[in-house]
């Protein structure tokens, strides 16, 4: 709609400029010569160079863009990649693979396959990647689960889970040392270990007691870590905002090269990071691998780049700008698309200017004919498609 407004404004001003040609001339020139000074500075002031200067170039491109393996909701998607300088990428799913698997058990007052089977019996319905991995090595090892009378899955913690009139936890420390649960100092201690070397410590508890930890690996995702040293390479600003502690985000960062990390959020947390990083004046890109937190972030964010195989949501008000592939392998190429569009736009413009420049004069003093004029435009709009087309 703003688009459209400049062009009826410049429509508007092309005739009032015409018709301002046209009453100075009128009294001392002849009624042919002073038609012919009005369709030329009509024909010169037209907009549709300025109209082609911003279209061609998208348009040429949109299909540059289509032959990478990322998929764009629009024009719109393409002119925002343009002014991208911050990613906000989560750890699992980007960074990572997104499948972690079992590493170790080590229990407390029990033994790992019994640890094993009270956290699986806890995590059986959970759609979180760490629940599944527990259920899939509990399975791998034929271990048998109880059936809990009620599950609860608490956002950013963990999950609890009530059997016998007990209540059974597993997830994070901090969460289930707020619950009222005793963890040892010496399991705590093991915990930040493994989390320096970027494993992820599950905990487990029984009630008010803890029965140990599961740890967890989630191996870095190649191809993506390729794309995104590419990306920092461009100058983008690479955070990683991840809800695990900040031990392990450290040792992930470190591994992943990226810029910056955020650890210990909550989806709300989330939230606040896009508002301050947006509030700074930074364009941010927030890629994301599961659906229900793009949608959150589609609040907030400038652009969302969904990864991974389910359908990317229809743009809308919340996330007009949407970008969906399985991978970052294509991004660099995307952005450096994106630049060159938008450096033809600007580039357009600014022979748009200098034309009008060039034909406005000759053609309010009657130098220019309206042949000439319509020429003059025609060679211009030729100018501006030959050279849209070297994006």
């Amino acid at each position: 709609m703003k688009k459209n407004r400049w062009i009826l404004l410049f429509s508007a001003a092309a005739i009032l400029a015409a018709i301002i040609s046209l009453y100075r001339y009128s009294e001392g020139a002849s009624a042919s010569a002073a038609i012919n000074i009005f369709l030329s500075v009509l024909i010169v002031s037209l907009p549709l160079p300025l109209f082609l200067a911003h279209r061609l170039p998208l348009i040429r491109g949109m299909s540059r863009a289509r032959r990478t393996s990322i998929n764009l909701s629009g024009s719109k998607a393409l002119s925002l990649l343009a002014q991208a300088d911050t990613i906000l990428l989560p750890r699992c799913g980007v960074v990572s693979k997104g499948k972690p698997y079992l590493t170790g058990l080590i229990p407390e007052g029990t033994d790992s396959h019994s640890l094993l089977a009270l956290a699986a019996s806890i995590e059986q319905s959970s759609l979180h990647p760490l629940g599944q991995a527990i259920c899939s090595a509990a399975k791998a090892r034929g271990v048998q689960q109880k059936i809990p009378a009620a599950i609860n899955e608490v956002p950013s913690c963990g999950v609890e889970a009530l059997s016998s009139r007990t209540l059974m936890r597993a997830g994070k420390s901090s969460w289930l040392q707020q619950e009222g649960v005793i963890i040892p100092a010496e399991l705590l201690t093991k915990a930040d270990q493994f989390s320096q070397r970027g494993q992820l410590p599950v905990f487990v508890a029984d009630g008010k007691a803890c029965r140990g930890m599961l740890l967890f690996d989630d191996d870095l995702s190649p191809e993506n870590i390729t794309a995104l040293r590419r990306l920092h390479d461009m100058g983008l600003r690479l955070i990683m905002i991840t809800g695990c502690s900040r031990r392990t985000a450290s040792a992930v960062q470190k591994k992943a090269g990226l810029d910056e990390f955020r650890a210990d959020l909550t989806n709300e947390a989330r939230l606040r990071e896009f508002q301050i990083l947006q509030a700074h004046g930074a364009t941010v890109i927030v890629a994301e691998c599961r659906l229900q937190r793009l949608e959150a972030a589609g609040l907030q964010a400038d652009l969302l780049l969904k990864l991974g195989d389910e359908e990317l949501p229809s743009p809308g008000p919340s996330h007009p700008a949407l970008l969906a592939g399985r991978s970052l392998h294509d991004l660099p190429q995307l952005i450096r698309i994106s630049r060159r569009t938008m450096k033809r736009v600007r580039q357009n413009r600014f022979f748009v200017g200098i034309g009008w420049m060039l034909l406005l004069l000759p053609a309010a003093s009657a130098i220019l004919s309206p042949a000439a004029a319509f020429a003059g435009q025609s060679l211009l709009c030729l100018l501006i498609l030959i050279h849209s087309l070297r994006i």
